[in-house]
């Protein structure tokens, strides 16, 4: 049996607690060396959690505006900063005038973190840096839309969708033209939620929503020139602020005031006189087209169309008279309504109804189809 010496265990000892010690500044080195992360780079994966780049963004703790003016270069939000202390006020708005956002872009007010300067449900996202015990998180959701986001730090929340809110999928709410809403929310005394551009547009117009966001179809007749940037316009907005969310062009010359529109939670059907247009909800990009064979369907124009337990009920035709786009540069008060469109007050007093769908093809269509929207096949 051998016996270690002593001092042997000794010097292990010692070599171990300094071999340690390297490591702790060789470690040390490594993070203290390493870059900072700028405020830049902190936006970017700011807006990536949040999720949003549009609308409405609250930001508190920020105590300089650095962040708030980053995340407005980075995006295209509304930034809404809020802060208990007049020398903070002073340095964000200082820092947002430099940056050219103040007033714009950027807005800043004071007030205490537990009651923020805003109406309930209208922020897409709340940003918080700083001690987090600082900040209310019953005031942040309070202010907070429905499927918003509010970022404390690293801890990311988010609000469920509202119970109650109902959906208006068709222009008249839903495929039986009831106009009645199944909303529990909103009770009165009613209150206004926003006001939001555009104040003025074109005619005929025609409305549906879904899950947050509301769809609207602009016409092809501008009675005056402060309308003519949406003419022949689809439009998606938020529902809780206002926000325009993106818009693209319509089908010139077709009639949109009819049932030619509905809306989902992830896709929005726009019937024109070729085909059904499948749109993202979210983005308006164009993911597909329903076409129905011809021979069944009795042409390419979509005259009606309805959404019933998954399954696209749509009534196809003819071609119609085509409704020009107007300009009319009125500076007089007040509109006419009858030149609104030649083929929808065209007389209908043929009583032979093959020759009045010959002569007046408006609205009329010869088979209603059942689709599914999925295989677009016709069932």
């Amino acid at each position: 049996m051998s016996v270690r010496p002593s001092w042997a265990v000794f010097e292990k000892g010692r070599t171990m607690r300094a071999t340690k010690k390297i490591l702790l500044v060789i470690v040390a080195g490594l993070l203290f060396s390493r870059p900072p992360v700028s405020v830049a780079d902190r936006s970017g994966s700011i807006l990536e959690q949040i999720g949003v780049t549009r609308g409405i963004c609250v930001v508190l703790g920020d105590t300089e505006g650095k962040l708030a003016v980053e995340l407005a270069r980075d995006s295209e939000l509304l930034m809404y900063v809020q802060s208990p202390r007049v020398k903070e006020v002073e340095t964000i708005r200082q820092a947002a005038d430099e940056a050219g956002f103040y007033g714009t872009r950027i807005f800043v007010e004071k007030g205490p973190f537990d009651n923020l300067n805003l109406a309930d449900n209208v922020a897409d996202a709340v940003v918080v840096a700083g001690r987090q015990k600082r900040f209310s998180q019953a005031e942040i959701r309070r202010v907070l839309r429905p499927r918003g986001k509010a970022l404390l730090g690293r801890k990311l929340l988010a609000n469920p969708a509202a119970a109650g809110v109902d959906d208006w999928s068709h222009p008249y709410h839903g495929p039986d033209n009831n106009p009645q809403s199944d909303d529990t929310v909103i009770k009165a005394p009613y209150l206004t939620q926003f006001l939001a551009e555009p104040r003025y547009a074109p005619v005929p117009q025609v409305a549906v929503a879904s899950a947050g966001r509301l769809f609207k179809a602009f016409g092809h007749v501008a009675f005056k020139k402060r309308e003519e940037p949406f003419l022949n316009k689809l439009v998606a907005f938020n529902g809780y602020n206002g926000t325009m969310l993106w818009q693209r062009d319509l089908a010139e010359g077709v009639m949109i005031h009819r049932n030619t529109m509905i809306a989902t939670p992830s896709v929005l059907y726009v019937g024109d006189d070729r085909s059904c247009k499948v749109i993202d909800a979210a983005t308006g990009e164009l993911l597909d087209e329903i076409t129905a064979p011809t021979g069944v369907a009795g042409g390419t124009f979509w005259k009606w169309m309805a959404m019933e337990n998954c399954i696209l009920y749509a009534l196809i035709g003819g071609q119609e008279q085509r409704d020009p786009t107007m300009r009319w540069e009125r500076e007089a008060h007040g509109w006419p309504w009858n030149p609104i469109s030649r083929g929808f007050n065209q007389p209908d007093r043929i009583k032979d109804p093959n020759a009045a769908y010959t002569a007046h093809p408006w609205g009329f269509g010869r088979n209603v189809l059942a689709i599914n929207p999925r295989t677009r096949k016709v069932l």
